[in-house]
């Protein structure tokens, strides 16, 4: 699994966000991805909002505002 630069127990206003994050993305019913492409570069985030939609079980909608949508929504289905 990819690591961060910087870790959590260092930053602790980090580990809050992202805590956040994910409790977010878990409950959500509908995603909007807006300036987020899901690169490969950001394999941390992805796999943290691939985890987080496994336990989902509210969610209707991913949408994506983004110059190329459809490769966007491709990586975001796999």
């Amino acid at each position: 699994m990819p690591t961060m630069s910087k870790k959590l127990n260092e930053v602790p206003e980090i580990a809050i966000m992202w805590q956040a994050a994910r409790k977010s993305i878990e409950e959500a019913s509908r995603i909007l991805l807006f300036g987020f492409s899901m690169p490969k570069s950001d394999e941390l985030l992805t796999l943290m909002i691939r985890d987080c939609l496994a336990r989902n079980r509210h969610l209707k909608l991913v949408a994506c505002i983004d110059l190329d949508p459809a490769s966007v929504l491709s990586r975001f289905k796999r």
